[in-house]
Formats: structure tokens, C-alpha cells, sequence
């Protein structure tokens, strides 16, 4: 957990006090109700990640990141255009304009393919022979529905960029902020709630377990670093990537976003000798989830240029 506390504080803030010179006076002119409105989004988004990993435990991999990859594939998608963002985002398509339709049918295809990802790794587990049954009991559809809500909390980071960026990359351009740092600064501003919610939980953590002394090893520290280092790239290219990607790109970077997570774990499955003497269905099925995800991926881009 240590890793978001660095890509979303530390990194920022440092870049920020180093590079912008007239930073006090920016801080001084965001819209205060624009802040606490980004920092609820970013505090939804740090309980998703402490609900999916309960759940994780619980109903494992497969389950839990099928219904949380699903869930937030559908709503990344479709709300911000029933509920319009600021900026650029304003403009995105009617759901049921054609565009909008287009853009259901592109969520339909990078759902499926999140849980043919998830049932790959669920085939390759049983080939291996590591894979656990889970009790099928009322407390296992519990856990579904918190992976659900998982899901729709997680989104928290994509709204950040839907309905509250505009309004802080306008006014540090206001003060010729180079674009670059106001971006940088979007998520400084917004991920506070973040960045305290798992310090906060990463103190409990070490509290309860007596966990200090692995804490403190340099290899996970640096691990660590170097994670929070990747977070804070991923933070800002989900900024300009939505951005450039015009009024579609929120739902975009909802849906995208999102499938590419899950495509990117199984590739770091391949990277890591996960998938090494694994032949037959999972194969099937991870190609699949690849085909179906640069479809989707494609007809969502394509229904951006409809608008």
C-alpha cells in the first residue's frame, strides 16, 4: 500500500514544490467544493481497493475481478454520459444516440473479455494445480456484491478526470503553468483523501500484524518505490489520455482503462512464467479475451469520432 501513499503525495507534491514557484498562490485559488468533491471520488477509490482485497481472499481472483473488471467497465462507460463532466467532457454523446449505442456495444465486448481474462487465469490455476473451490453460500454472494461495489468505488479516479479536472488544469493555466504540471497537479490536489486513507491503513496493518521489520526491508521498499513511481505515470497519462481522446474520453478512460488492467495482470502473468507449460482452454480463452478487447477498444474510439 505504501506504493499509492508515494504516487500520490509524495512524487506529486515534490515535483509540484520543486518545478512551480508560485504554487501557494494556485492553491490559494482552486475552487475549495471542486477539492472536496475530488477528494470523495479518491477516498471511494482507496476503500475499493481495501473491499476487493477482502473479497479477493474470500470468493478469489476469478470471481472478484470479473464482477469488479465488469462492473466498473459498465459504469466507467456509460456515466459520464448520462451525467456530463466539465471541460471538454461536457460534450459526450446521449447514451442512446449513435455514439452512445455504439459505445454500449463496445462496454458489451471489453466485459466479456475482463471475465474470459478472469477464466483464463481460473484454467490455468486448475492446470497447475493451485486452484482453491470457494463454498458457494450466502456470504459468497455477499462478497459478490461488495466486489461489485468494489467495482463502481473504484471508478473514483476516472470521475476525478470526468468532473473535476477542468476546473484545476484552468486555473494553474491561469498562472502559465506549463500543461505537463497541471496535470501533475490535478492529482496532488485530488488524492489527498487517497494518499491519508492508506497511510492510514497501512499504520493498522503494520499495528496488527507486527509487520515493521519486512516493512522496513530495502527489496520491498524499493519495490515500493518503484511501484509508486509507475502509479504516478499511470495517474498522469490517464489525465492526458482522457483529455486527448475528446468528449468520449472519460467513459474512454472508464472503460479502457479498465480492461487494459486486466489484460496487463494476465501479460505480467506471462512476463512472470505464470502461464509456462500452459496449453488448451486457458490459451483459448486469454486469446479471446485479446481479440475481444482490441474490438472493443476500437469501436469505442470509433464512436468518438461520431460525436
Amino acid at each position: 500500500m505504501i506504493y499509492i501513499v508515494l504516487g500520490v503525495m509524495v512524487f506529486p507534491w515534490i515535483t509540484l514544490w520543486i518545478f512551480v514557484p508560485n504554487l501557494k498562490e494556485i492553491i490559494g485559488a482552486l475552487d475549495i467544493k471542486n477539492l472536496i468533491l475530488a477528494n470523495i471520488f479518491s477516498v471511494s477509490w482507496a476503500f475499493a481497493n481495501i473491499i476487493y482485497s477482502y473479497c479477493f481472499v474470500k470468493i478469489g481472483f476469478t470471481v472478484a475481478s470479473s464482477v469488479l473488471g465488469g462492473t466498473a467497465i459498465i459504469f466507467g462507460t456509460i456515466t459520464p454520459m448520462i451525467i456530463k463532466g466539465s471541460g471538454k467532457f461536457s460534450q459526450a454523446a446521449d447514451p442512446l444516440s449513435p455514439a452512445g449505442l455504439i459505445s454500449i456495444f463496445a462496454t458489451i465486448l471489453l466485459t466479456v473479455s475482463v471475465i474470459l481474462a478472469s477464466l483464463a487465469g481460473m484454467e490455468r490455476s486448475k492446470q497447475k494445480g493451485t486452484y482453491t473451490s470457494v463454498k458457494i453460500d450466502i456470504k459468497y454472494y455477499w462478497y459478490v456484491f461488495l466486489s461489485a461495489l468494489s467495482g463502481v468505488l473504484c471508478l473514483g479516479i476516472v470521475f476525478i478526470s470526468a468532473y473535476c479536472q477542468s476546473q484545476i488544469v484552468e486555473t494553474m493555466d491561469a498562472f502559465n503553468t506549463p500543461k505537463s504540471l497541471s496535470y501533475i497537479g490535478v492529482w496532488a490536489f485530488t488524492m489527498l483523501g487517497t494518499g491519508i486513507t492508506t497511510f492510514i491503513q497501512t499504520l493498522i496493518y503494520i499495528i496488527k500484524d507486527k509487520n515493521l521489520p519486512n516493512f522496513l526491508c530495502i527489496k520491498d521498499f524499493l519495490m515500493s518505490v518503484s511501484a509508486g513511481v509507475l502509479f504516478f505515470i499511470y495517474l498522469l497519462f490517464l489525465s492526458i489520455g482522457a483529455v486527448l481522446t475528446g468528449p468520449l474520453g472519460a467513459s474512454i478512460a472508464g472503460g479502457v482503462g479498465q480492461a487494459a488492467t486486466t489484460g496487463g495482470t494476465q501479460l505480467l502473468g506471462v512476463l512472470c512464467g505464470e502461464w509456462k507449460g500452459v496449453k488448451g482452454k486457458p490459451i483459448v480463452l486469454i486469446l479471446w479475451c485479446v481479440i475481444l478487447m482490441f474490438v472493443g477498444i476500437s469501436i469505442l474510439s470509433y464512436a468518438n469520432i461520431l460525436i
